[in-house]
This record gives structure tokens, sequence and C-alpha cells, in this order.
């Protein structure tokens, strides 16, 4: 039996950790999936008072569980954002039946898991912050452990950035509002409702971090006018540099 741990950190006799099953209301856990991954995993849940006060997407729900944090731990680019892009399914996944069965069902079809049971932990033995390890894992015999791929701002080598920082090591470039919109449809779509404004017009840009190596380190995808600000992936650093050069 592969047993699924978290350590309860939240409050074990709150009514939601009670009527779930869970035996706590907020859960946090560090797992190693099928493939050898290492993934930091933080879960709440809410109970409503009413159908008429229960929110749309909490409907259908006894317990609602929603996840709150879900990133690669073992990922120096992932482990400084809440959540790693295309780790699971976010906007179909999000909320849940917050239960053991479900929880585990969750854990395994969206983290490549094979975990049997679930074991919450309120009395401080456990404690994920305390180690950078695995609380729980069902990794395979001969895994091959994960190393971030490396791009180096040399990439981009003569193209010259709109603007640079050469003490903080940041450099801003320019982008085309297709690339955006192939990239972040939903963000743009939700942008071009609230600004009442044609943003086909606007001028986006991506901001490059890079370290005393020139190895990149961090990317934000923006507009000037007055929209978002966006952390991004490490999965599309080479589509960025690629669109700045053609």
């Amino acid at each position: 039996m592969k047993t699924l741990i978290f350590e309860g950190a939240g409050w074990e006799i709150a009514e939601s950790a009670i009527v779930s099953g869970v035996g706590n209301c907020r859960i946090r856990t560090r797992i190693r999936n099928c493939d050898g991954r290492l993934i930091y995993l933080e879960m709440g849940c809410n109970m409503y008072s009413s159908e008429k006060k229960t929110p749309e997407f909490a409907k259908g729900f006894k317990v609602m569980g929603y996840v709150s944090h879900c990133f690669y731990a073992d990922s120096e680019w992932d482990s400084s954002r809440s959540h790693s892009t295309n780790l699971y399914n976010y906007e179909l996944s999000h909320y849940f039946e917050f239960s053991p069965e479900s929880i585990i069902k969750w854990v395994n079809e969206e983290l490549n898991c094979s975990f049997d049971e679930l074991k919450v932990i309120n009395d401080n033995s456990v404690r994920v912050h305390d180690t950078k390890e695995a609380l729980c894992d069902c990794s395979e015999k001969g895994y091959i452990p994960y190393i971030d791929p490396e791009y180096n701002i040399s990439l981009l080598g003569d193209i010259k950035p709109i603007r640079i920082d050469w003490k903080s090591r940041v450099g801003l470039y320019s982008l085309s509002y297709d690339f955006m919109y192939k990239q972040f449809p939903k963000w743009l779509t939700s942008a071009l409702e609230s600004e009442k404004r044609d943003i086909s017009k606007f001028k986006y840009y991506v901001s490059f971090r890079w370290n005393v190596n020139g190895n990149i380190i961090s990317a934000e995808v923006s507009a000037y006018e007055n929209f978002g600000l966006r952390g991004v992936g490490l999965e599309l650093v080479e589509p960025l540099i690629n669109e700045i050069i053609n």
C-alpha cells in the first residue's frame, strides 16, 4: 500500500475537516510522483451555509476542495511560483470534492501518482517546510532526476532590448499580439472585455531576468496599457526567444 501523507496545516476540528473525513481543513505535502518529479501540493476547503450563498463553482460539492499551491519543487524556476504552468489542468481541476477518496483520485490522475490511501498528520511530527525531501513517494525505479534546462540570454545574439538594467540584469523585449493571443487566449479575452478597447493595438513585452552567467532565471509578459503582468513557465522561454529572433 502506498500512503499519500499530508501535514495538517489548518484546524483539525473545523466543521469542514470533520464532515469531509479528511481530518484537517488545510493540508500540504511534498510528493515524488511516478516519474520521480518532486511536487509541492497544498489544498484547502470551504463549506457554505446555504445553497443561496454557494457560488457557482462550488455547487455540487458537499465540501469544496481547492488547490492553493501546486508546483514542481525540483525546479528552481517553478519553486518560486504558486503554480507550475503545465503541472495540472488549472481550468478544469482546480475545484473538487474534499474527501479522502477524491483527493487520492485527484493526486493520482493530475500528478501522475499511484497512491492507495491517505493519511493526514496533525501532531507536528511531520512538517513539510522542515525538509526539502518528499513526504511520500510512488516513484518507479530508475527514474532520471530532473534538472532545469538552461537558456542563456546570449541566444538572442545581437538583438538589443528596448530597455536594459545592467545592474539588475533585466532586459525588456517586444512581442507581437498574435504570439500573445496564441499563448494566453483566456487572459487576453478577459482583458478585452474589461478594457473596452482594441487590445490588438496594444504593445506587448517580455521582461527577462538572468543570473551572472547569463542564464535566464525568470520572465514576465506584460502590456504598457495598464493591464497585466504575468510570470511565465520555463517551457515558454524557448518560444519567447524564437518569437523575438523571428
